[in-house]
């Protein structure tokens, strides 16, 4: 008997949505589930904030409060407690508590730290995920420089301040591949924030899967890279010929390589050892990642 075009047009779209239902319940009930070895949104926290003070080099420790802080110490808070100015870390982006530091209230130079529990990632057999949002805020005239270290007894994986000033006045997530020598018990992290009101961090987790989206790595400014993989060079191919405010080159762990003028085109990646990396690209509007193979 034959079929109307729209009688198969209408059972082509329904296998379709049957297709697309049997993937969510394989998704949903035969892939393990994420396992997360530590997670701080800084709701509620026992995390203990320590200061350091050049006037007085007696170290002091406070368990972590709702802000304002004392003096030097930090605090949680949201985008009007926080800090002295009423800075606006873009209510809209992030209406929840987050981490920072107030010096300005003190009238002087601070060193603030948070140090968290400690927790056991022996269990992870690859590398985990270290994941955080931060905002650095360039209207505060008190700086901002941070860095984040996870540690155990033996071993450190350290963030640092450049690779957390390429997006400003807006909330960014960033991701980290952790090294293999952290799965270990007795885990914690420890952020340093000096003298500086200008930046805060939130929803801290680490676990054994990516929290990023795809769209982390998109072309959504057409900014290209070629060829890839590659032995030699690289060329970044701009095609709408946005302005570059910074480009720095990573390792697969997140870590700094080097850092290249706005102007750069071309990129001599002989040097590099085989493997996965990834150029960073800010421009005025947003931060591409263009991962990238050495051969």
């Amino acid at each position: 008997m034959k079929r109307s075009k729209n009688y198969i047009n209408e059972l082509i779209y329904h296998i379709y949505i049957m297709r697309i239902f049997i993937f969510i319940f394989f998704i949903s009930n035969f892939l393990p589930a994420q396992t997360v070895y530590y997670s701080q949104g800084f709701e509620t926290s026992n995390i203990i904030s320590i200061v350091n003070t050049f006037a007085d080099e007696t170290i002091k420790e406070a368990i972590l409060t709702e802000g304002p802080p004392p003096c030097g110490f930090a605090s949680r808070g949201n985008t009007l407690t926080h800090n002295s100015l009423n800075v606006d870390f873009d209510v809209a982006e992030n209406s929840t508590s987050f981490a920072g530091t107030n010096p300005e209230i003190c009238g002087g130079y601070f060193e603030s730290y948070l140090k968290t529990t400690t927790f056991d990632m022996s269990s992870a057999t690859s590398q985990a995920y270290f994941s955080f949002r931060y905002f650095k805020s360039t209207t505060i005239g008190w700086g901002g420089s941070a860095q984040i270290e996870v540690k155990n007894d033996t071993n450190s994986y350290l963030i640092d301040n450049d690779q957390l000033s390429l997006v400003t006045d807006r909330w960014e997530t960033v991701e980290f591949l952790l090294p293999t020598t952290l799965n270990t018990t007795n885990v914690y992290i420890f952020i340093t924030l000096t003298a500086g009101e200008a930046m805060v961090i939130d929803d801290i987790r680490i676990s054994d899967s990516s929290t990023l989206s795809v769209s982390e790595y998109n072309t959504r400014e057409n900014i290209l890279i070629s060829p890839n993989p590659s032995s030699n060079v690289l060329e970044i191919v701009n095609v709408k010929d946005v302005l570059f405010n910074k480009i720095i080159l990573l390792n697969i762990n997140g870590q700094l390589i080097s850092t290249y003028s706005n102007k750069t085109k071309r990129i001599n990646i002989s040097n590099l050892a085989n493997g996965v990396y990834f150029l960073k690209i800010q421009t005025e509007k947003s931060v591409q990642t263009l991962r990238f193979i050495k051969i």
